[in-house]
């Protein structure tokens, strides 16, 4: 089941940085619950409530690189390590006096291995769920200068500012906390999280 940010004890300063814009989150966890299927189970929540909507996955260097030439030459998915390259995946670099930092967008249909992947795993790494009219230029474009790694599991500004924007939801993967708790969170406008919640209780007991 879905349970609200305040409910599960979420920093309030990442409450009211969600409130300013609208959004709330929720998390989906439990001891040892497997991070992989809770995400696919939210993405499949969504899914059923707007049939109409899409998942991509983004993801983006933490560190800056040399911008070099190449940096410039391999980019986001090749400097990354993954053993292939996403259908109908685009990348994009933020340049900052000799050091760049590149990122990458690439929908989920077709794609469904990234899911699976380690690369989720990073700080940097969300899937975002969009409108179907909405598609990887469109999100590359609203993510145009990146997002930063920030600790303590703390959420980009870049982000909330693109889940109002694109009427979108984000998840990411959390965990494993101090009691062995990890899962997934969700981010969205308040309206959309309570739907979701709400669903939820009717589902948790298939995740």
């Amino acid at each position: 089941m879905i349970i609200d940010f305040e409910k599960s004890g979420w920093n309030c300063s990442i409450l009211s940085r969600l409130e300013i814009r609208g959004l709330v989150g929720g998390e989906l966890s439990a001891s040892k619950l497997d991070k992989y299927l809770a995400l696919f189970s939210v993405c499949l929540l969504i899914k059923e409530v707007w049939p109409h909507k899409n998942c991509f996955f983004i993801s983006g260097h933490d560190a800056w690189q040399p911008n070099s030439r190449i940096a410039n030459y391999k980019k986001f998915w090749s400097l990354s390590g993954i053993e292939q390259r996403p259908k109908e995946g685009v990348e994009w670099g933020v340049v900052d006096d000799n050091r760049v930092k590149y990122y990458g967008v690439a929908p989920i249909k077709n794609n469904e291995w990234l899911l699976r992947c380690e690369i989720l795993e990073r700080c940097t790494s969300w899937v975002i769920v969009v409108d179907e009219g909405v598609g990887v230029d469109e999100i590359k474009a609203a993510l145009s200068n990146g997002w930063e790694c920030l600790p303590g599991g703390n959420i980009p500004d870049a982000i909330l500012d693109c889940a109002v924007n694109c009427a979108a939801f984000f998840l990411r993967f959390f965990g494993p906390m101090d009691n062995g708790e990890q899962g997934v969170i969700v981010i969205g406008d308040r309206g959309s999280i309570n739907c979701l919640k709400s669903r939820s209780k009717n589902t948790s007991q298939k995740i």
